[in-house]
């Protein structure tokens, strides 16, 4: 029987607080292996009715297991965490909230859809004649920030009245009142949303704290890209990930960037992706501008290639052009929308 963070918080924490300690220790190349619940903290249920999403507490999102250090890990390292398997329980839901979304401004009525998720696919009564096949992933994978990140990002965030703000109601721990809240992703990863980060995929992100400090949270049986109207098929499960440190990366990515293996395109060798986010190079946040997030998921990625392929930026931006996706990720997180950049690996010639 699985219990809200809320009531339960040593299971982990729901803000980014520099001040919060790890739970545990693990060492590079260890398998971790979780429970995560849902990214409104069990609020939602299936007896839940759509009147009853009014009084969900938005300020319960998103639990999140960890932090867990990693032994060695020190700032400008590059993490990997490699998703092995993601085990979603056999119920999900999806929400249609007032003044939620990217069509926010519509007058949409309330609306819960109760998934059965069971042999790979989720069934509802809410829409019938629908299946929607599952590929399950986490929306939050991160690492810990230090008291100089967390006040550059609480300060760029002040300036955006639309962003969350802290606040004291349900923070977990009790320290993380005035925390960085989870709804928008940042530097460290978190609240990405980005429905790639599946079985297999690797992730990688620049660790900004000793220890490195491992967070995960907020599973999604399936999703499309940019999550519209702020949920996905929402569910609780248990994940295992196994979690490696390079301590002299070639490249170390702004946001987080990752390698999949995209199932539905087939690609014989996978994709890299890296992901952007609205936030200028003087610091500057940007509320949802998909272009500024776009240049930078481009900017890593010709970093990247340079790094690890040898281009120039000439030739890099030459094959971002004729052969990278971009895509919009998440559009519903604010401040922070997430581009991805996605390059299939078969374009090299050598392997």
């Amino acid at each position: 029987m699985r219990r809200a963070l809320v009531d339960d918080p040593s299971q982990g924490h729901n803000r980014f607080h520099p001040d919060i300690p790890p739970q545990r220790t693990i060492a590079p190349g260890d398998t971790l292996t979780v429970d995560v619940l849902d990214g409104c903290d069990l609020q939602i249920g299936p007896t839940t009715t759509a009147a009853e999403l009014v009084d969900v507490v938005q300020s319960r999102s998103h639990p999140m297991a960890g932090p867990f250090a990693v032994e060695g890990a020190q700032p400008g390292d590059v993490l990997e965490i490699e998703v092995l398997e993601l085990r979603p329980d056999g119920y999900g839901w999806t929400m249609l909230l007032p003044g939620y979304g990217h069509l926010r401004d519509h007058d949409f009525p309330p609306f819960l859809v109760h998934w059965e998720l069971a042999g790979g696919v989720a069934r509802s009564e809410q829409l019938p004649g629908i299946t929607i096949p599952g590929r399950p992933f986490l929306g939050i994978m991160g690492v810990g920030i230090g008291h100089e990140q967390f006040a550059r990002y609480t300060a760029r965030e002040a300036q955006l009245p639309d962003a969350p703000q802290p606040t004291p109601i349900a923070a977990v721990p009790p320290l993380a009142a005035g925390g960085l809240r989870t709804v928008g992703p940042r530097e460290n990863g978190g609240n990405l949303d980005v429905k790639q980060l599946t079985e297999g995929s690797r992730m990688r992100v620049t660790v900004q704290v000793p220890g490195a400090n491992i967070s995960l949270g907020d599973m999604h049986f399936a999703q499309g890209d940019g999550e519209t109207m702020v949920t996905a098929i929402e569910t609780s499960g248990t994940a295992s990930v196994r979690v490696t440190l390079d301590e002299e990366p070639a490249f170390r990515p702004v946001t987080p960037a990752f390698w999949h293996p995209d199932t539905v395109e087939d690609d014989r060798r996978g994709f890299f992706v890296t992901t952007g986010i609205p936030v200028t190079d003087d610091g500057e946040n940007r509320f949802h501008d998909v272009g500024h997030a776009a240049r930078n998921a481009v900017l890593d990625m010709v970093r990247y290639l340079g790094a690890e392929h040898g281009l120039s930026a000439p030739q890099a931006l030459i094959l971002v052009s004729v052969a990278v996706d971009l895509r919009i990720g998440s559009i519903v997180n604010d401040p922070n929308t997430v581009v991805t950049a996605s390059l299939p690996l078969s374009v090299f010639d050598d392997g």
